[in-house]
């Protein structure tokens, strides 16, 4: 919450910025004034789709030389270049319109223009619902644009921009910014997690679902997903608190002495997300089979399953076999990797107490067995009770999440869940997936916790093969994914070893603790 101290800040060009706020300040045609809230604001915020000049328009966030910019520094005024040159949802829409997109259509048999197609256009780009309520400076081809994030609303962005309303709109609560203005609350851990998480894994009830036949077709495999580590390959176009300057950390009432570590905080929460919302995904997927007529029955709906359970090569004395099954041997089930991380989440809000800790592991143990006996009773499981147990995990998960807000991220607690990242790896074979979670959520972790972690030879050397191991570097910039990286990748799931990776990250967490006793 920002503090209404707020100093004073540089005259900015008053006529720019208001012109700049009027643009979307004006109302659409059909629409009437809202009524005014008591903290002043609409009751309801007014949907609104612009394009990304409305943040860039004035000399804003897009301009971070602009002298008028100098005293004002709660972002850095470079966002919209960032996300223009460098940040690949930007190039989200405009995808629908190549090659692979096409045949992809043509094999799906997609009548008319895919980049119109909704269950294309719902995570790579914008649903829009009411057509009178798109700005004239909306470009569909903009892809996963600012509004997609932030709120496709005029009022806050209205508000925030204007020069009059700035120091007043600053004073206001994350929470009424949101509730009341349409401002996405991205300083939330969980709601930026849950948001990544609805087209990154999945939301049925939003439209967004990859299915096994767009794989079929040539969509790429969705990866599990680490957040930490995926923002920092978007490139971010924001800063975490604890890497603004002293005095706007002031401003937002962050002290470093006492605030959490925001990376580790993000690496917890959203691996309970990823697995809540796949939870529900699978859920909504299996009610939707268990109700649906035999004709129109889409369960098994086979994105949801683990993808190497079936394809992969057939070796006698495979990892596979020694690492054993959570249910019958050739039964399919769900991806493993969503799981991966839970345990920390559960040492977390544990808080160093082992009884608490043994209690919520073993809450997680029933659940996941719930659902593991779904599956186990046909062939790719009963679709009412494999919805009954993932509703049931969902809610667990919820849960635990409410219990984070007691429990703080700090050194201690980031130290406890390395520790516990290295029990973890040692009681079971994890596969591809699942090792690139433990290995993302380290580097992250260590690497907030020492940030000359990787300067010691012999980190930097086992971190190498980490990543030779799993490709944990993500591309970087605009650059095709499906060409060479994915390729790469899945050469590595294919000659992936746990034992290998088991090895390489127990001496990581040597290492780690090594340094972390130096200190």
């Amino acid at each position: 919450m920002l503090a209404t101290r707020y100093k004073a800040c540089a005259l900015m060009i008053v006529a720019t910025l208001a012109a700049a706020a009027l643009v979307l300040g004006r109302e659409t045609a059909r629409s009437s004034p809202a009524p005014v809230a008591e903290q002043g604001g609409p009751a309801k915020p007014a949907r609104l789709y612009y394009g990304v000049l409305a943040c860039s328009n004035g000399g804003c966030h897009n301009n971070p030389t602009s002298p008028n910019q100098k005293d004002i520094l709660l972002c850095a005024y470079d966002e919209v270049d960032i996300w223009t040159k460098h940040d690949k949802h930007r190039l989200a829409a405009k995808v629908l319109s190549g090659e692979r997109s096409k045949q992809m259509a043509k094999l799906l048999g997609i009548k008319g223009d895919i980049a119109k197609e909704p269950s294309c256009v719902s995570c790579h780009g914008v649903i829009v619902e009411d057509k009178n309520s798109v700005h004239e400076s909306f470009d569909p081809q903009e892809g996963v644009s600012c509004g997609v994030c932030h709120g496709h609303y005029s009022d806050w962005v209205a508000q925030h921009s204007a020069f009059l309303q700035r120091k007043k709109w600053r004073s206001l609560g994350r929470a009424v910014k949101e509730e009341q203005f349409g401002m996405r609350d991205l300083w939330d851990p969980e709601k930026r997690a849950t948001l990544c998480a609805s087209c990154h894994i999945g939301n049925a009830a939003e439209g967004k679902v990859v299915t096994h036949a767009m794989y079929a077709a040539g969509h790429p495999p969705l990866p599990g997903v680490e957040l930490a580590t995926f923002s920092d390959a978007m490139p971010r176009h924001w800063k975490y608190l604890s890497e603004k300057p002293a005095n706007v950390q002031k401003i937002l009432e962050y002290d470093p002495s006492k605030s959490s570590l925001e990376r580790t905080e993000l690496v917890v929460v959203s691996a309970l997300v990823s697995f809540r919302e796949s939870m529900k995904l699978l859920a909504a997927q299996a009610e939707q089979g268990a109700e649906a007529k035999e004709a129109d029955r889409a369960w098994p709906e086979l994105a949801q399953f683990d993808c190497y359970a079936c394809h992969h090569d057939l070796k006698s004395d495979s990892w596979r076999q020694k690492r054993g099954y959570a249910g019958k041997p050739g039964r399919p089930t769900m991806r493993a990797w969503p799981t991966a991380l839970v345990p920390l989440a559960v040492l977390h809000v544990g808080k160093a107490n082992p009884e608490r800790e043994q209690k919520l592991a073993s809450e997680l143990r029933d659940k996941l067995k719930e659902l593991t006996a779904a599956f186990d009773a046909q062939p790719f499981g009963d679709a009412k009770t494999v919805a009954i147990a993932a509703r049931q995990a969902a809610q667990w998960a919820d849960t635990i999440l409410k219990d984070f807000k007691t429990a703080p991220f700090d050194r201690a607690a980031a130290q406890h869940l390395v520790v516990g990242m290295g029990k973890e790896s040692k009681l079971r074979l994890l596969d591809f997936d699942s090792a690139r979670q433990f290995g993302w959520a380290f580097r992250s972790i260590q690497g907030e916790l020492d940030p000359k972690f990787t300067a010691n030879a012999d980190s930097a050397k086992a971190l190498k093969e980490l990543d030779e191991q799993l490709k944990l570097e993500l591309p970087k910039g605009q650059v095709e994914i499906s060409k060479d990286f994915l390729k790469d990748a899945l050469e590595k799931l294919n000659n992936y070893e746990p034992e290998q990776f088991r090895r390489t990250f127990e001496r990581l967490m040597q290492n780690g603790q090594k340094q972390t006793r130096k200190e």
